[in-house]
């Protein structure tokens, strides 16, 4: 008999154990630890359904779709559902496209912040230092700043006047000085406007142009009060003026008399004006050396003047009074000396 080798036996016996153990439950032949073949048997040989199977990924053949789902219940992708398994990636058919800024489908997991171009601007905030669209300087002045003045706008706003827009502010009302002689305006409230009131002396009203002084027959007389330079009613109390010196806003008051001192080298003319329709005035003149009487005015005028040439040099007093008595409320003294 032909003897086969030991390697070509052992393979074929091997062939005939798998064979025959497809047929008697044995899952696999070997060879054992001293050479001899060995049978291992399934240990589901007995048992059509074993449940420690089901959930290793393989669909065995005791098992199926209605027993073991997570085995042979595959996902298809195209049945309509999103199954674990599948994502917008793998089936964009079940699962849909995914979100990606820019398709113009605000998404879930997609805001107005995260992808404005998809999910529109957010609303505006007032107070977050943006002028957003939906602010104005109307509603949002903190944001976008205060509104310039439009004249035309309804709104007297800040820069606005009743001069520079009479279309919001409304007109001006008449102002003396505008150089416009408005209703309620006349000669005695606004003579700038309205011009100089015509003479009226002597109509019992005592208007804004006319004085005591100008116009006593309505203003009536004109009070006398001492004067600044009082007390000055004797030569040692005279008032000094220098040359050239002129003192107004004096008085002659009942019983009162002005003197006034000035020194000279050769000469002087001495002078006082005044309103002689309020008291008639006199002017005389003295040497303080000699205590002797120089020259004096005493004319019915409005001017009493007095010019002297050739005069020893010194000290000289000019002493003014109210003819007879009478007062006067204002008068000037001036002198010049050379």
């Amino acid at each position: 008999m032909l003897r086969l080798p030991t390697v070509l036996l052992v393979l074929w016996l091997t062939a005939l154990a798998a064979l025959a153990g497809a047929c008697s439950g044995v899952d696999r032949v070997g060879i054992g630890d001293d050479g001899e073949e060995e049978e291992e048997t399934s240990a589901s040989s007995g048992d059509s359904s074993n449940p420690s199977d089901c959930g290793d990924d393989f669909c065995d053949d005791n098992e199926s779709c209605e027993t073991c789902a997570p085995d042979c219940c595959a996902a298809a992708c195209g049945d309509g559902l999103c199954d674990s398994g599948e994502s917008c990636d793998t089936c964009l058919e079940d699962c849909g496209g995914c979100a990606s800024c820019g398709d113009r489908v605000c998404a879930q997991d997609e805001t107005c912040a995260t992808c404005a171009v998809d999910c529109g601007d957010c609303p505006g905030s007032c107070g977050d230092g943006l002028c957003d669209a939906s602010e104005s300087c109307n509603n949002c002045p903190d944001d976008c700043g205060e509104c310039s003045a439009t004249c035309g706008d309804a709104t007297c706003d800040g820069s606005e006047t009743c001069s520079s827009c009479a279309a919001d502010c409304g007109s001006c009302p008449p102002m003396c000085g505008d150089a416009t002689c408005d209703a309620g305006e006349n000669c005695l409230s606004c003579q700038g406007d309205c011009g100089a009131c015509p003479p009226s002396c002597g109509n019992g009203t005592c208007n804004i142009n006319e004085d005591c002084a100008t116009c006593e027959d309505d203003c009536g007389a004109c009070a006398c009060a001492p004067d600044g330079l009082e007390p000055n009613n004797g030569s040692p109390a005279a008032t000094p003026v220098a040359d050239g010196g002129l003192e107004c806003d004096l008085s002659v008051c009942t019983n009162d008399v002005d003197w006034f001192e000035f020194d000279i080298s050769s000469g002087f003319t001495a002078e006082i004006t005044f309103l002689d329709g309020q008291g008639d005035l006199e002017m005389e003149i003295y040497r303080q050396a000699t205590l002797g009487y120089v020259a004096g005015s005493y004319g019915d005028d409005d001017v009493e003047t007095v010019t002297k040439n050739g005069l020893p040099a010194g000290t000289y007093w000019a002493r003014v009074y109210g003819a007879n008595g009478v007062e006067n409320p204002e008068y000037c003294f001036s002198v010049d000396t050379f």
